[in-house]
């Protein structure tokens, strides 16, 4: 008997998604978790889930460039909710995943053991991002490498941000562009090659034309008036230099020169319809930067760039190494910077508690500090063979991140469930009960009695699961309030 196997499985990316938009009024961006969208489109069909990527629709880049409170896994999909980023709504965030399949072929012969093989991009290491200067007109974007697997950046021009305007030249002058491929054209009047062709003009019945020496060893012809009387006309001179005060010094420019006077004003002469010259200049407005920005200058440009200066979270500031409120029980949330990546991001750490020194607790009852996580006493136990009220409620961990994921439920559609946060006061029976084995000569043998140190009486407490398709569910658990030593199950 042959089996056939067919591969239903393709590894790769999906394309993105981006079905909700944010706006003012509403509460944020959200968009589908990994599960959500398999069962909408069967991607990734007897697949896993290896990896996920968000963008940033609004700015063109990866989602951490935004500096926005947010979240980007497999589990929630994308996460942002605009009270996190207040005053500024959330941007628009698009997802994609990628699946990873364990190939296999399509056969009729008897089946081969899998082969495990890395995902394409476990094959790469990323090179670090180093930002290149920005002349005038270019923006900074982040891009994917051709793999699909880094990010890089890319220069790209935007000529609406170009502050220099062509000249207006005097003939025989003519406009050259005179830094051929960049971004933003520089413009300068210059000669013409060959001179251009005299054309015989239509004076006025009172004059007549002649033929003048022009400007770059050209000649044009004229109009003059006749002579009267043997009188020549006037010769009317006309001011044809721009006079323009830089650095503290008289600069000389003439007709269809343009110049810089620093990194963000542009000037050039020009002509006046009344024949004199005039200089006009145009100087560059700078955008402002955002909350949580700082702006930096740039060699050589007028603008710079704004660079992330801390994390903003509801409208303020944090800054590196910075705490800030969290409504996340024993845990700390943290603005740290990422070097790799040249932005902040926040960091949650639980808070680790001293075990020791610890005075012991009164009644021998756990205590906790104001925040309710750290105790701030020892419980103390007696080691008394005599005694059964050694047998008391004690905490199952010593620490309490150590119970993170105790509780645990898997449906029958294969969603998982468990406590993501630590569970105070979690307590079981232990200390120490009696037992002995008897000899009895009527039985001829022993007679075993028992005791185990087991609950008296329990109450009952609930802890909030969180699942891998984002939803959440409570769990009832019985803890002990107190125990005693009872006979073990069996007389054993």
């Amino acid at each position: 008997m042959s089996i056939s196997f067919i591969v239903a499985c393709q590894s790769g990316w999906s394309p993105y998604i981006n079905e909700n938009h944010p706006d003012t009024y509403a509460l944020g961006d959200k968009e589908k978790s990994a599960l959500e969208y398999q069962k909408a489109t069967h991607f990734c069909v007897n697949g896993k889930i290896s990896r996920v990527e968000c963008w940033d629709v609004d700015i063109d880049a990866a989602h951490y460039s935004s500096g926005e409170v947010m979240t980007c896994t497999p589990e929630g999909g994308v996460m942002c909710n605009n009270a996190d980023n207040f005053p500024a709504p959330c941007s628009d965030y698009k997802i994609r995943y990628f699946c990873e399949c364990t190939p296999s072929a399509v056969t009729t012969a008897s089946p081969q053991p899998p082969v495990s093989t890395p995902a394409p991009c476990d094959l790469f290491k990323c090179q670090p991002m180093v930002k290149p200067l920005l002349k005038e007109g270019e923006k900074l974007m982040v891009i994917k490498t051709t793999d699909g697997c880094c990010d890089k950046y890319t220069v790209v021009c935007k000529p609406e941000k170009c502050i220099t305007l062509p000249p207006t030249c005097t003939s025989p002058r003519v406009v050259q562009q005179t830094n051929t491929g960049e971004c933003c054209p520089q413009y300068k009047c210059e000669c013409p090659s060959p001179c251009p062709k005299m054309v015989t003009p239509v004076c006025k019945p009172d004059s007549h034309y002649i033929v003048i020496d022009t400007d770059c060893n050209c000649q044009a012809y004229a109009c003059v008036k006749n002579i009267v009387n043997g009188t020549m006309p006037p010769v009317v001179t006309v001011n044809q230099v721009c006079k323009y005060t830089m650095n503290g010094h008289e600069v000389v420019k003439h007709p269809g020169d343009i110049w810089q006077d620093g990194h963000c004003k542009s000037c050039q002469c020009m002509n006046r319809t009344d024949g004199t010259v005039e200089t006009s200049c145009r100087t560059q407005t700078c955008p402002s930067c955002k909350l949580g920005e700082v702006h930096v200058d740039l060699p050589g440009e007028c603008c710079g760039q704004c660079k992330p200066s801390g994390c903003v979270v509801s409208g303020t500031v944090y800054k590196d190494g910075q705490h800030m409120p969290i409504d996340r029980k024993c845990y700390t949330r943290t603005c740290t910077y990422m070097p790799d990546f040249q932005q902040y991001a926040l960091q949650d750490t639980f808070i680790r508690c001293p075990t020791t020194d610890l005075p012991a607790c009164p009644g021998n009852k756990t205590l906790y500090d104001s925040t309710g996580c750290c105790p701030t006493c020892k419980v103390t136990i007696k080691q008394n063979a005599s005694q059964c009220s050694t047998c008391m409620p004690r905490l199952m961990f010593r620490e309490a991140s150590r119970s993170v994921a105790f509780f645990t439920v898997t449906n029958s559609y294969g969603i998982t469930c468990k406590n993501t946060d630590p569970v105070q006061d979690l307590m079981e029976c232990s200390g120490y009960c009696s037992s002995h084995a008897q000899y009895t000569a009527i039985m001829q043998g022993f007679n075993n009695k028992c005791n185990c140190c087991q609950p008296t009486s329990t109450s009952d407490k609930t802890v909030k699961l969180t699942c891998t398709d984002g939803t959440t569910m409570n769990k009832t658990y019985k803890v002990p309030d107190t125990c005693g030593c009872l006979a073990c199950s069996a007389g054993r």
